[in-house]
């Protein structure tokens, strides 16, 4: 039988190894998929916490990953941060970030992001990942 499909081996591993821990990446196994993703920004007034809700239609609460960009324009993407504070130090950034804001339920993705400055509103631009595998058995 021919073996197709995609296969990355560990160093000093070989391509024909049955052992799943000899592979990088080897398509004949099952891995975690990218349901959907998307990209967004919000407005966070100062000193409040809005939430973004995000349908994601699977019938389970699927694992969701996030990376937020609490300064636009900085290019500095946080992975699952939320939380904006004025900081004296360092003045590049002047935020602090926290990383709890990310939830799921059957029905939705709801990522809450947080302002404790309390003089200026903020601009976050988030990119969330949706995993989940909607295969039937």
């Amino acid at each position: 039988m021919t073996d197709h499909g995609i296969k990355v081996v560990k160093t000093g591993k070989g391509i024909d190894s049955i052992e799943p821990k000899d592979y990088i990446l080897n398509s004949a196994y099952s891995a975690i998929k990218i349901k959907s993703q998307g990209s967004g920004s919000v407005v966070v007034t100062k000193n409040s916490t809005v939430t973004v809700t995000i349908a994601h239609g699977l019938v389970f609460a699927p694992l969701c990953l996030y990376f937020s960009e609490l300064k636009p324009g900085s290019n500095i993407w946080y992975p699952q941060a939320t939380e904006v504070s004025q900081l004296s130090s360092p003045p590049e950034s002047g935020m602090d970030v926290d990383s709890n804001g990310a939830t799921s339920d059957a029905t939705n993705v709801l990522l809450k992001f947080r302002n404790y400055d309390t003089v200026n509103d903020v601009t976050i631009d988030y990119h969330c990942f949706i995993f989940g595998d909607t295969t039937e058995a």
